[in-house]
């Protein structure tokens, strides 16, 4: 909550084999903005395997032709569909929503986001990549 009303924070973050988070506020998800965070993720990884869930902006063309354009670095694999408890992402939203933002007042949105960017920075989540993925 911010200044007596709820105020949505936007953040892209994914998950790596190293338990590392990696994250990006947005003003709004979007194609544009997961565009950005993509670049971003390029800036870390030579090249990386991205799984990602249905949302609008990881299948519009605007993100096709991105993955298409870098598809020497970068490979998209969707999760199935209406199946989170694939995705090891959500267990840090999970994790995140319970240690720093339920029941947690904030002042100001940039307030919140400093909260939860010290989290995903210096957090170490606690379960495995790779059997998520049966492995």
């Amino acid at each position: 909550m911010v200044n007596g009303y709820t105020q949505k924070v936007n953040v892209f973050g994914t998950y790596d084999q190293y338990h590392r988070f990696h994250h990006m506020f947005a003003e709004r998800q979007n194609s544009d903005s997961f565009i950005e965070f993509l670049d971003y993720l390029l800036k870390i990884y030579i090249k990386m395997i991205l799984v990602v869930d249905g949302a609008a902006w990881h299948r519009s063309k605007k993100s096709n032709e991105f993955f298409e354009e870098h598809e020497n670095r970068i490979q998209r694999v969707f999760f199935p569909g209406y199946s989170p408890e694939t995705n090891p992402t959500e267990e840090c939203w999970k994790q995140t929503r319970r240690e720093v933002t339920t029941n947690t007042m904030f002042n100001e949105k940039e307030e919140m986001e400093k909260e939860l960017s010290e989290f995903f920075d210096t957090h170490k989540f606690n379960h495995s990549l790779l059997s998520y993925l049966g492995l």
